[in-house]
């Protein structure tokens, strides 16, 4: 299944300017539990891109 690559994806794009606002934050928090992903999964993903996007 590509349930992480989704949330991976949509977090990439969300957080490319190396920032979460609240929207960001609502949208993938949002994402993750309507793709049955667990927290330490989502934000295991979101660290990473935060790194990647930082710049």
């Amino acid at each position: 299944e590509l349930k992480e690559t989704v949330f991976a994806v949509t977090a990439d794009i969300a957080l490319a300017d190396g920032e979460i606002s609240e929207e960001e934050e609502q949208l993938l928090n949002d994402l993750y539990g309507a793709l049955g992903l667990s927290e330490e999964i989502a934000l295991k993903i979101i660290d990473v891109m935060l790194i990647k996007n930082k710049g």
